[in-house]
């Protein structure tokens, strides 16, 4: 069966498989995690969920985890997609969630930035960017293959974003409602989408739920502009890093910083270092 017909029947019954792969593994430095048990009753209770959290807060990972263990915790047929506007992010946040749970990627958690590339029949969580999320609604014609679709970075507008949003909202109220649908952004123009989702349903108003996660769980220091350097050791730790990818498959590297003295006291540094080993500097700004 093909990625595009569908990896798993979100009506059969959870299997031993998914209740051994429960492991309370979760960042408690997060804000995410302090409210975790009300964010799981949200989603739970509504059917439309918006999510608004500082960049940082932890919901592109912690969320789908929470819902993952919360269904099948209560023996509940659990198949979750996260969308993700870049693929860099869909393959990064996948393999993050590998690494703290110890789960293979291509098994439990997934990443699809293709057409191409074949999903597992046991993945639960699968992360893809939004182009891949929108073929397969085409091609499916309902959302009923997933119990939870979780739209991240919403507010990045783009064609595909604001295709799949046209998508979901038509689909989910000719015949997907009893699918979760959860909007997530670090900003996000809650007032707009919470009207665009509004909709008479049996003679009642369904509007979707907002959800604003708090602040960080610690202080961040005031630090003027004027005080603002780039320190010898961050220099030094930056060209180790980048001379440690000649004994790696690693042939660019991409390196910010703030303005141009940043960028000329690099390149100071960097020029014995480039000709010794034959790199190719190329300032940007």
């Amino acid at each position: 069966m093909s990625d595009i017909e569908g990896r798993t029947d979100p009506d059969g019954a959870q299997s031993e498989t998914d209740k051994e792969e429960i492991r309370q593994i979760f960042d408690t430095t997060l804000p995410v995690y302090v409210q975790k048990d009300k964010i799981l009753s949200i989603i739970e209770t509504n059917s439309i969920t918006i999510i608004q959290g500082n960049t940082g807060s932890g919901k592109s990972t912690q969320i789908p985890q929470y819902i993952f263990d919360d269904y099948v915790k209560r023996s509940k047929p659990v198949n979750i997609i996260v969308t993700q506007p870049r693929r860099f992010a869909a393959r990064s946040l996948c393999e993050h969630i590998s690494r703290s749970r110890n789960w293979p990627v291509g098994q439990t958690v997934d990443y699809q930035t293709s057409l191409n590339k074949q999903c597992c029949e046991l993945t639960r969580i699968l992360y893809c960017t939004t182009g891949v999320l929108v073929v397969r609604i085409i091609l499916t014609k309902t959302l009923q293959c997933f119990i939870h679709i979780i739209l991240d970075e919403v507010h990045e507008r783009h064609q595909p974003m604001d295709f799949l949003l046209i998508l979901i909202r038509t689909l989910w109220l000719r015949n997907s409602q009893n699918v979760k649908i959860i909007l997530m952004s670090a900003t996000i123009e809650i007032d707009k989408l919470v009207h665009y989702f509004r909709q008479v349903i049996n003679g009642q108003i369904v509007s979707a739920y907002q959800f604003q996660i708090g602040d960080r769980l610690f202080d961040l220091p005031d630090l003027k502009l004027s005080e603002a350097h780039l320190s010898h050791e961050a220099i030094d730790l930056a060209v180790k890093l980048i001379k440690s990818f000649d004994h790696e498959d690693i042939h660019e590297a991409l390196r910010f910083q703030r303005g141009k003295p940043d960028s000329a006291k690099f390149n100071l540094v960097d020029y014995d270092e480039c000709i010794k080993f034959n790199y190719d500097v190329i300032p940007l700004h």
